[in-house]
């Protein structure tokens, strides 16, 4: 029995020195992993110095157009049933275009995916024009509050807060609110108490329907002055035929009334639409242009922005299906767009003179 009782305890004392020598070996391995991890992350850490550097030396090499902050395009991320649904398919025409600003609308309630459409065109270097709430339709305070935070959560990207969205235009009812030139007033107000030294605040955005002296006229009726830091507007050159070269003498005399009437001789201005559209068919009052036109006019309209260190929103990025060909507010867009489908979608001669133009 004595023996045996040896026999176990010399294999039990066997068993423990294979035990301490595999731990003693697990040891070992651990600290040679934890060594490589550490060895690991420091070449990683290089490794990203390394690209910081080659980006940095890349933007000194090809450093962006100077242009490139003075010009945006329009977007309608919240039209989710037309082509600017499609978000993915949006942002990648956005960055072969090379454009840096977008232009679009904010509300309380935007939602999710809007959110995120926006958030994805900062993180790829886009800053945004916005126009803060839907015109005609005044928030409570608690929706000015949900506007707020969607803004805070963009607040990283945003370039620019605007009043409505062309609070003088009587849209689809043909009829405007007989108010609407207190509910305007009451809403740049509140814009300009919750967010002004916050954000970079705009005016209305009104509609240029008719002549700019009723433009104007209607600039006179509201009360802006100490409500904003820069001038919005929407000019299209649509009064008569463009032509070839063309005349921005129009321009000239916007800026002169405006600045009249607002009592400003110094805001920064911002036109947040103007744009051609190519409708072949169209016969109402406007004048479309052929495609090859529309690129060599919208440099034409850009140069007279940027010359006097204004911004210009070209609309739009994108037309809209049109059987037709006769609908004036499809064909607007640098790309034809036959279907939703961004598979049937194809780039017009303006997409690549605006690409040019930005470079």
């Amino acid at each position: 029995m004595s023996a045996l009782t040896n026999s176990i305890r010399t294999q039990a004392n066997d068993w423990a020195d294979a035990v301490s020598v595999l731990e003693d070996s697990l040891l070992a391995v651990t600290g040679e992993r934890d060594a490589a991890r550490v060895a690991l992350s420091a070449v990683e850490a290089e490794l990203d110095a390394a690209l910081a550097e080659v980006a940095r030396l890349e933007a000194l090499l090809n450093p962006p157009s100077p242009t490139a902050a003075l010009f945006g395009v329009r977007v309608f991320p919240h039209y989710k049933t037309r082509t600017n649904g499609q978000h993915a398919a949006v942002l990648n025409l956005l960055a072969d275009l090379g454009v840096k600003r977008i232009s679009g609308q904010i509300d309380h309630d935007s939602t999710s995916a809007v959110m995120k459409f926006y958030r994805d065109a900062i993180d790829a270097g886009i800053k945004l024009w916005l126009t803060a709430g839907v015109v005609h339709t005044p928030l409570t305070p608690t929706q000015w509050d949900a506007l707020a935070a969607k803004l805070t959560a963009l607040a990283d990207g945003i370039e620019l807060v605007s009043g409505w969205n062309e609070p003088n235009n009587a849209r689809g009812t043909k009829v405007l609110p007989a108010d609407w030139v207190a509910q305007t007033d009451a809403h740049q107000a509140e814009l300009w108490r919750r967010f002004g030294g916050t954000y970079t605040i705009g005016t209305p955005q009104l509609w240029a329907g008719g002549t700019p002296a009723e433009l104007v006229t209607d600039l006179g009726k509201l009360t802006l002055r100490g409500r904003y830091d820069v001038i919005t507007w929407h000019w299209y050159m649509r009064h008569k035929d463009p032509g070839v070269v063309l005349d921005t003498s129009v321009l000239d005399l916007l800026e002169t009334e405006f600045r009249r009437v607002l009592a400003d001789a110094s805001s920064p201005i911002v036109c947040t639409e103007s744009g051609f559209f190519t409708a072949p068919n169209y016969t109402g009052g406007s004048n479309p242009v052929t495609e090859a036109r529309q690129a060599a006019l919208i440099p034409q309209l850009f140069d007279w922005y940027a010359g006097r260190g204004y911004g210009l929103s070209y609309f739009e990025l994108l037309d809209d299906p049109d059987p037709s060909g006769a609908a004036r507010e499809s064909s607007f867009g640098l790309v034809r767009t036959p279907a939703i489908d961004p598979a049937t979608w194809t780039k017009k001669p303006a997409f690549d003179a605006v690409r040019s133009m930005l470079t």
